[in-house]
């Protein structure tokens, strides 16, 4: 019996398991893997592998990213298809742009994340790392900008007064009364306001061999 229900037990777990949302940040929503890393291994770090997190001039980023964007788009052969040559000299213009000393040899550019919200986005508060940890990258190079006013939809507490006259029955005299009530309660009602807009890159990059502390450039 005891069996029979640690077996059901296990079950309803796993079915809930199944049924609730998978947790993402917004980084992990907005990633794109890079056709760079193509025949990359897949890889996980443990959660006392150190990872190099870090922010980079945001005109150095956005240059280096929309070159590659627009190599992919003016070549008539697919990134993943390269030569090694080719592959290493886009590599090799990204680390620059992240003031990153490695060689494109010993690294793979895993992939990016690029977004703009209106959210409070704080890369340094451990969600970067634990997930360049998870995708097996030592660093995660991050920028941002100011994009100016946006709006967003907060929720806003709003006290609630009901009064009125309700009948309820009397179980002592067995018969129905008027009575007048009066509570107070507090409603969550959804407002937009105004709020600062931000964009965001995120690179994502692992080194191959040994894990030295790294070498940066200047800007």
């Amino acid at each position: 019996m005891q069996l029979a229900v640690r077996a059901i037990s296990a079950l309803v777990l796993a079915m809930a398991a199944l049924l609730l949302p998978a947790c993402t940040s917004i980084w992990q929503d907005a990633y794109r893997p890079s056709p760079l890393a193509a025949g990359a291994a897949a890889l996980r770090y443990p959660g006392e592998h150190p990872v190099i997190v870090r922010e980079a001039p945001w005109e150095r980023v956005e240059s280096a990213l929309h070159e590659l964007e627009e190599q992919e788009a003016a070549s008539d052969t697919h990134v993943s298809e390269w030569s090694v040559e080719q592959r290493q000299a886009a590599t090799t213009r990204l680390l620059i742009a992240l003031q990153l000393h490695d060689s494109p040899e010993n690294t793979v550019l895993l992939g990016h994340s690029s977004f703009a919200t209106t959210d409070v986005v704080r890369p340094e508060d451990g969600t970067l790392e634990a997930m360049a940890r998870r995708m097996g990258a030592d660093y995660a190079i991050w920028t941002s900008r100011y994009l100016g006013q946006g709006t967003r939809v907060v929720d806003r507490p709003v006290p609630i007064h009901r009064s009125g006259w309700g009948h309820f029955y009397d179980r002592e005299d067995h018969v129905w009364r008027h009575r007048y009530y009066s509570d107070f309660d507090t409603a969550w009602v959804p407002i937009v306001v105004e709020a600062d807009r931000f964009a965001f890159i995120a690179f994502f990059v692992r080194r191959i061999g040994g894990h030295e502390p790294p070498t940066l450039t200047d800007p």
